[in-house]
């Protein structure tokens, strides 16, 4: 089994990566976690973004049609993992961190053991 975890928001040929997960495993998946804010911009204003690999600061102002523009990236990027992992044998599957985080910030599993990507311990 090889799992690559990843938030994916870098520039790749997902094929490509697909391709390396999967040479020499008997199964193979990716598991895609991304923030609330990656997938949903807020809806109007003034934006700091910080590459955290990098460092570099851009400020971008949010109008409906840079909504619209991140919108049709975060849809493109997801059809083309998906073809990637469909003609490669890969599974996938998105995973938001928000949704596993519990109230006091740590892991709540629940959500995992819903999308059957772990198991609870007997």
């Amino acid at each position: 089994l090889r799992v690559l975890i990843s938030d994916l928001l870098f520039p790749a040929d997902l094929t490509a990566l697909a391709k390396s997960v999967r040479a020499g495993a008997l199964n193979a998946s990716i598991l895609q976690v991304v923030s609330e804010r990656d997938i949903n911009p807020p809806r109007a204003g003034a934006l700091q973004l910080e590459d955290i690999e990098t460092g570099d600061l851009r400020f971008i102002e949010i109008s409906q049609a840079v909504r619209d523009r991140f919108e049709a990236g975060v849809s493109r990027l997801r059809g083309m993992l998906s073809h990637a992992c469909t003609v490669t044998g890969v599974s996938s599957t998105e995973l938001v961190a928000e949704q596993c985080a519990g109230e006091d910030g740590t892991l709540d599993p629940r959500p995992l053991v819903a999308m059957n990507m772990v198991t609870p311990a007997a």
